[in-house]
């Protein structure tokens, strides 16, 4: 193999791959990327078994073929060649060779060919969505989702349709996260599949380009999602998922809207004077004003007072500012964002103009 490829267009595919990479795995084939070059273009592909990461990017072959690369020392070596064309080929001894510049490497590798293959789903059903809604939902989803659990399946992110919308679905038990995006196009009637957060997480790595697709096939255990040259495939979350719907509040009795970016400043504000013990913040909410506070025997206290749209009677809820946080950190600065309440005691529902609902439980006031 005989390979020249762009330093930029090199690093940010050994980015995106690498990611899929695991510096502490058994075997060091799986430490390292497969590239494969032939016609014009090279593919690379990190793998975790579990999960798997490829991009396809333009390169000059001079002779086709395969490599392994070792992550660490290939990208260290690609990070550092600044503004440089990188030529990377396989030698007679088998020793990978690396020129940038004035700068020559031989490195130890391995026999591509045990590098393990990635199935790809063979179901019937195919997605196709707007890539930058798709994002935007990923987005609130991939913060709500259980990082340890002892129900596994919320670990992941629910990824389902009715036959026409689809909805994406993250929680961690005490906060949910809910988006409703319509396909561009669909080979399906119903489905539901739980796709684990870290290949979500893989995927959100990729910039979306305006008016781009993103496009996702799923079979009983598998997915793959695939925007512009840039793949996950990754195995399903096995479990149950909660059935969201019955804790996202039919209706709700009362309404308050604030701007975004007032509230965030607000709740940053409050979040300062919280501690281990005391993690709330209190929300006040009466007539046309809300205020947001918090206190901490070690700290002190604090009241931020903003505008607010409401006329109701006045409440106070309990809540974690880092929920409130992630549930409004893609809304603009003057996007509003509609709270949506019965009581201070059952969940409230928060939601801003991307069309995401957040829902919280409010935590206990002392």
């Amino acid at each position: 193999m005989n390979v020249s490829i762009e330093q930029s267009v090199l690093a940010d595919a050994l980015n995106f791959v690498g990611a899929a990479v695991s510096k502490r795995a058994p075997k060091w084939v799986l430490r390292c990327v497969l590239i494969s070059a032939h016609d014009g273009k090279a593919g690379l592909s990190g793998t975790q078994l579990d999960i798997t990461a490829a991009r396809t990017i333009q390169a000059a072959v001079n002779r086709s073929g395969k490599a392994l690369l070792p992550l660490d020392i290939v990208a260290g070596i690609v990070r550092e060649c600044r503004g440089e064309t990188i030529n990377i080929k396989t030698d007679d001894d088998g020793m990978l060779e690396i020129l940038a510049g004035d700068a020559k490497f031989r490195i130890n590798t391995a026999d591509p060919a045990e590098f393990p293959a990635t199935p790809e789903p063979e179901g019937k059903t195919h997605i196709k969505v707007d890539a930058s809604k798709l994002f935007a939902a990923l987005d609130h989803a991939i913060p709500a989702t259980a990082r340890e659990s002892s129900h596994y399946a919320i670990s992941g992110i629910l990824i389902e349709s009715d036959g026409n919308d689809i909805n994406i679905v993250g929680t961690d038990g005490r906060r949910m996260s809910v988006s409703t995006i319509k396909p561009q196009a669909k080979t399906h009637d119903e489905f539901a599949a739980v796709v684990p957060a870290d290949a979500m997480q893989m995927l959100r790595r990729i910039k979306a380009h305006e008016d781009a697709s993103a496009y996702l096939k799923f079979n009983h255990d598998r997915v793959s999602m695939l925007f512009g040259g840039s793949t996950v495939v990754s195995s399903l979350v096995a479990g149950s998922f909660p059935k969201w719907r019955d804790v996202v509040p039919d209706e709700t009795t009362d309404l308050a809207t604030i701007e975004a970016g007032i509230l965030r400043h607000a709740v940053r504000q409050a979040a300062k004077l919280t501690n281990e013990e005391s993690r709330h913040i209190k929300l006040t909410i009466q007539q046309g004003q809300a205020v947001i506070s918090s206190s901490s025997p070690d700290s002190g206290e604090a009241w931020i007072s903003c505008e607010a749209d409401y006329d109701g009677d006045a409440i106070e809820i309990g809540l974690d500012p880092a929920f409130v946080l992630d549930a409004i950190a893609a809304a603009g600065d003057s996007d509003i964002v509609d709270i949506m309440f019965n009581d201070a005691t059952t969940p409230i529902l928060l939601q801003s103009q991307d069309d995401a609902r957040t829902v919280i439980m409010p935590v206990k006031l002392e």
